[in-house]
């Protein structure tokens, strides 16, 4: 087994959280103290994503048999013996003069301690140590300093692409965008499509011959068979979708002279498929893309009527059949 790589610095990463940048050593510290887990992610230069920690297992093993101290080597200054010791018998004090002999090796310890910082501050450098992050890259320059050399280290920045942690609404709009503009995956629609068993009555009756007849009992009635042909009627607020919608329409006047007042006017029923779609069909950034709404008209009867005033109930009767029909129809289009 080889000793661990301790200049890489990794970024981990909890539920898209990125906690911080830490060594191996660091890493294996948190990992057996519980604070890490086996699934957090992590990354560093060089690798092509985010992967897992238990994917550090061959470093963690190889971190705890060759821990910190075993892989410093004992420092010794520029190759020099080290100075002996005084041996005891030279430290014996002198029956003479104790007193004197005493100072006398304190006043040699220090000169002696003096003497050696000197010496080791003009023969060596001094080291400034820095963290290194993931962004930056340490690089070493000797320099004079005072006539003396010093080991000086600079940050240089360096970008470094990080791939991100994308969220599942950013990943489902990714495929979106994606779909949208890969042609290939287009389908192209058909009239009366087969989409939803359900249905938003809409009634649009005007003219001043509407008071002659229950614009109200029209949409009941047209409501009426449609559920009879097994579609759902929504409420105009409903939230549901998809589904279709019943256009109710119509526009009466009336002769305006008494007695035997008659009302005349156009009718209709309208199927209509509600859409959503994009303005833009080239690589327009998603921000600038226009998005709009409209109806897709499925099914259409339309026709005129001129009845006196003994016959009102006709024009409710006309709506009724018209719906029959209507709702036929979209029930064999949602049946095939």
């Amino acid at each position: 087994m080889n000793p661990p790589n301790r200049s890489i610095v990794y970024r981990v990463s909890r539920s898209g959280h990125v906690m911080g940048e830490y060594d191996i050593d660091r890493i294996v510290e948190l990992l057996d103290s519980g604070e890490f887990l086996w699934t957090d992610l992590c990354w560093a230069q060089g690798m092509a994503a985010w992967a897992p920690l238990s994917n550090l297992r061959a470093e963690v093993a190889a971190v705890k048999a060759f821990p910190v101290s075993a892989a410093m080597p004992t420092p010794v200054a520029s190759g020099r013996r080290r100075m002996q010791a005084p041996s005891a018998q030279m430290a014996a004090p002198q029956t003479k003069a104790p007193s004197v002999a005493g100072w006398m090796w304190i006043v040699g310890g220090v000169t002696l301690g003096a003497l050696v910082g000197l010496l080791t501050t003009h023969l060596f450098p001094n080291v400034v140590t820095v963290d290194r992050p993931v962004e930056k890259v340490v690089e070493k320059v000797v320099e004079k300093v005072i006539d003396r050399p010093v080991e000086v280290i600079r940050i240089v920045e360096k970008r470094v692409e990080v791939p991100s942690l994308l969220s599942d609404e950013q990943k489902a709009a990714q495929v979106f965008f994606r779909r949208f503009f890969d042609m290939s995956d287009r389908k192209e629609g058909t009239r009366l499509l087969k989409l939803s068993d359900r249905v938003k009555v809409i009634t649009n009756i005007s003219g001043g011959g509407s008071y002659a007849f229950s614009a109200g009992l029209a949409r009941t009635k047209v409501e009426s068979a449609f559920r009879s042909q097994g579609f759902k009627v929504l409420s105009e607020q409903s939230k549901e979708y998809p589904f279709s919608v019943i256009y109710v329409d119509g526009a009466f006047v009336d002769s305006g002279t008494s007695p035997g007042l008659s009302v005349a006017g156009s009718y209709g029923i309208v199927i209509c498929q509600p859409i959503t779609y994009l303005s833009a069909f080239d690589q327009t950034p998603p921000a600038s893309i226009v998005i709009k709404g409209g109806d897709v008209p499925l099914y259409e009867r339309t026709g005129v009527l001129n009845y006196g005033s003994d016959h009102f109930n006709k024009i409710v009767q006309k709506y009724e059949s018209l719906a029959q029909e209507a709702a036929g129809e979209l029930r064999k289009a949602y049946d095939n």
